[in-house]
């Protein structure tokens, strides 16, 4: 199992489905201020990834993951 994030994000970004969730902004443009317009979108901006909310959201999840682990065990 992968706990590096960055890695993570990357295999992420290489799965076949990947554009079925997600979206890429252009370089100039940040995530906050991509696609607003367009109400119908429903994937999430690439770019969400790379904040601090979303590493964590990842380990601990991950953290729930070693737990039920031991418990199991």
């Amino acid at each position: 199992m992968t706990r590096d994030w960055p890695a993570v994000q990357l295999r992420i970004k290489e799965h076949p489905d990947f554009l079925q969730y997600f979206y890429e902004c252009p370089e100039d443009v940040t995530w906050t201020e991509c696609d607003l317009n367009d109400v119908s979108e429903t994937r999430i901006p690439f770019d969400v990834l790379d904040t601090n909310e979303a590493e964590t959201v990842f380990k601990n999840h991950i953290n729930a993951l070693q737990q039920e682990e031991k418990r199991l065990e």
